[in-house]
């Protein structure tokens, strides 16, 4: 059996930056803003972490979906995103129960992956440029 060769989308090398580069400034930016820093902070970087895993998850399984008929596909997919909103509300639940973050900080870390999405195409642009052949 030949092993396939392993490629990482640029998509997903694109968002995953997106969430690192939001992550580190957003948690300074609570550092510096909110009174209560560490608290706030953890919750913003563990919101940030929880992105960062669900970006993966979901890259991941779209790639097994590719190989899979479009009965199976759509199944796999309908099943892989119900388990990853099952998990996140457990992590999320769990540590709000806990008492050692700021929910509210870790909901809107939580919310990095989507801006990872919006911000993607200048993302896309800088890499772009900053790697570019023709130098």
């Amino acid at each position: 059996m030949k092993k396939k060769k392993w490629m990482i989308n640029d998509t997903f090398i694109e968002l995953f930056l997106g969430i690192v580069v939001l992550g580190f400034f957003g948690t300074l930016t609570v550092m510096l803003v909110i009174p209560d820093k560490g608290y706030s902070a953890l919750g913003f970087a563990m919101g940030t972490v929880i992105s960062a895993t669900m970006l993966t998850h979901m890259y991941l399984e779209l790639e097994k979906a590719l190989y899979m008929g479009e009965a199976g596909a759509l199944k796999h997919t309908r099943m892989t995103s119900g388990l990853r909103m099952i998990v996140v509300s457990l992590v999320v639940a769990a540590l709000a129960y806990s008492g050692l973050v700021n929910i509210f900080a870790l909901l809107v870390g939580v919310m990095s992956l989507k801006v990872s999405a919006y911000i993607q195409p200048f993302t896309h642009k800088f890499l772009i440029n900053f790697y570019r052949k023709d130098r």
